[in-house]
């Protein structure tokens, strides 16, 4: 979706592009593997999860800014539909992380300030 260099590209416009985002996102709390723990090693990969997929969520953030940047620039889009756009992305990273950081913290994982402020979002 987002690499164009040297691949056929389906273009899209930003509204679909915006809501393909939204459902990488969601798609974080699907890849996250919940398993029983029994030793220190599998605890840490399990907390290992939770920073790769806010790091992912982070990612596709990024990732959205990009092509509303480049939409923006090729007059494909309007500033307000930029502006609504970064809302709808930043909302739903909102919310993905708000459940990550809800499940981290019911796993009985230490609560660092990073995952405060992911939890308050």
């Amino acid at each position: 979706m987002f690499e164009e260099d040297g691949l056929q590209t389906i273009s899209l416009d930003a509204e679909h592009r915006v809501k393909g985002v939204c459902q990488l996102m969601e798609g974080v709390i699907l890849e996250m593997r919940v398993t029983r723990m029994a030793s220190d090693e599998e605890i840490d990969f399990m907390a290992n999860q939770f920073n790769c997929a806010i790091d992912s969520l982070d990612y596709f953030l990024y990732q959205a800014y990009i092509f509303l940047k480049k939409y923006r620039r090729l007059k494909k889009i309007e500033e307000a539909d930029v502006v609504k756009y970064r809302r709808e992305v930043e909302r739903k990273r909102k919310d993905v992380a708000r459940i990550i950081a809800n499940e981290y913290a019911a796993l009985g994982f230490p609560i660092t300030k990073t995952h405060q402020k992911e939890r308050a979002v």
